[in-house]
């Protein structure tokens, strides 16, 4: 395995999978493909998300196939009943094999490095020795990779919070959480926004930090009103349910039982630009990469 990394960028290409020369198979032509890998969403705001940054690298890059690989089996099945593309990624993979693609770009669409994302890295891994299969595979990562990386997400954060928001308003950023290692990236960026803004502040969905812990910040900060603002690729279910929901473990209801009016503002960080423009420019290195 090749690995090419440059902590210095936000952009990391940290898997190449070159296959070696051999004697019966010679290239003769080069063709590039582009696979995007996400969870999935069954909401009509998420796929509608999902069919904006497709729109986008496919006017960044008109002469390049693309595929999408969804990770849940879920999604896939609920995408399947409604008609739509739902390929595993595996399968994205190989159709675009099929099509004789030659050289290949994954793209995930990932905030942190946890469980999914490993299951990516191995099953681009294992394209890596099929017979008369790619030439090169290239990996990005997710958003939240090094250090560099922390410094570029929270700065593109930072530009998403509204701009009529005053400076005792409170902005919480909600990612979805794991028990994975990775999970560590929350509470360094939630460090990272504070020494910018006290009244910036991290929670998780399904981890830590928690309602507990955030619910203790907040109350020790003075502000009295929150703005809830999804730290996720969609805004799904968790957004709607577990965030902004009437359930009364839901975010919004344990804030509001401590007094605290909340504003969510429920959109993925697909559907900011500026995040988009991020994965974008990781496409982009990951496709010049590609020793073509």
């Amino acid at each position: 395995m090749h690995c090419s990394e440059n902590d210095g960028s936000s952009v990391q290409v940290f898997s190449c999978f070159q296959r070696s020369s051999m004697s019966y198979k010679k290239n003769i032509h080069t063709k590039k493909g582009i696979v995007i890998t996400a969870f999935g969403s069954s909401t009509e705001q998420g796929q509608k998300a999902f069919e904006n940054i497709h729109a986008r690298i496919e006017e960044k890059f008109p002469d390049i196939p693309i595929r999408w690989g969804y990770t849940s089996i879920t999604i896939r099945r609920k995408y399947r009943e409604k008609g739509k593309d739902s390929n595993s990624l595996s399968t994205a993979i190989s159709k675009l094999l099929d099509e004789d693609v030659t050289h290949l770009a994954v793209q995930p669409l990932h905030i942190i490095p946890g469980y999914e994302f490993e299951d990516v890295q191995r099953t681009a891994a294992a394209f890596r020795h099929i017979p008369k299969g790619f030439t090169q595979i290239v990996l990005s990562t997710p958003l939240l990779y090094s250090q560099s990386s922390l410094h570029v997400l929270g700065n593109a954060l930072l530009q998403i919070i509204p701009e009529n928001r005053s400076n005792d308003e409170a902005v919480l950023f909600l990612g979805h959480g794991t028990n994975h290692p990775a999970n560590s990236f929350y509470p360094a960026l939630a460090y990272w926004l504070q020494q910018r803004d006290p009244l910036l502040f991290v929670g998780t969905v399904e981890h830590w930090p928690d309602q507990d812990t955030i619910l203790s910040q907040l109350r020790k900060c003075g502000a009295k009103r929150v703005y809830l603002i999804p730290l996720l690729t969609v805004a799904g279910i968790h957004a709607h349910r577990d965030i902004a929901g009437e359930d009364p473990e839901s975010w919004k209801s344990r804030l509001e039982n401590e007094g605290f009016e909340c504003v969510p503002l429920l959109k993925g960080l697909v559907e900011y630009d500026n995040f988009t423009d991020l994965w974008l420019d990781q496409l982009n290195s990951a496709l010049q990469a590609l020793q073509t």
